[in-house]
């Protein structure tokens, strides 16, 4: 039973996530016509594909033993499963990685949900003025991220950062 997928990368790759015995997920790559399964981490429980970059590398979602949700980037060789540091940290939810290996999502914890940028060695929390519950959705390989959040008023609101500028903007009803 399929579930998810990720937009193409450059290369026609998918990423995407089934269902199989007992409703437990896995990834799987669609490529040329065919599909390669990603073995099933012994630790882990797989429970969605966000994205595939050109590097062929998989940003998903996984849970831990303890229902932890946890990034994943990899390939079907090497992987790295990581949490946002923090003792209060119930979710690290990564939705993109660019091909420099950069990675953009978001966390939560007792304050809310944030957005981050993960360089697979140190964390950034990104902060929005106004802004309350945010999220990177999405990183280029310039490094520049798109991503939202709520400000104030309960509206969704989006934001770029490009070389360092943050801009706002809401999408006109």
């Amino acid at each position: 039973l399929f579930r998810s997928g990720s937009n193409p990368n450059s290369k026609g790759q998918i990423a995407l996530t089934y269902a199989g015995t007992y409703n437990i997920y896995h990834l799987a790559l669609w490529e040329r016509g065919r599909f390669t399964l990603v073995p099933d981490l012994t630790e882990y429980v797989f429970s969605g594909a966000q994205a595939i970059n050109d590097r062929g590398q998989i940003t998903a979602l996984v849970y831990n033993s303890s229902g932890i949700g946890l990034g994943f980037v990899g390939t079907f060789e090497h992987y790295n499963v990581f949490a946002y540091p923090g003792a209060d940290v119930t979710l690290t939810l990564a939705f993109m990685t660019s091909d420099s290996g950069t990675t953009v999502g978001g966390y939560a914890d007792t304050a809310g949900a944030h957005a981050f940028v993960f360089d697979g060695k140190d964390f950034s929390t990104l902060g929005v003025n106004g802004g309350v519950n945010s999220e990177a959705l999405a990183i280029n390989n310039e490094g520049d991220i798109v991503g939202n959040y709520w400000n104030s008023s309960g509206i969704s609101t989006g934001f770029e950062l490009v070389k360092g500028k943050v801009t706002q903007f809401v999408v006109p009803n």
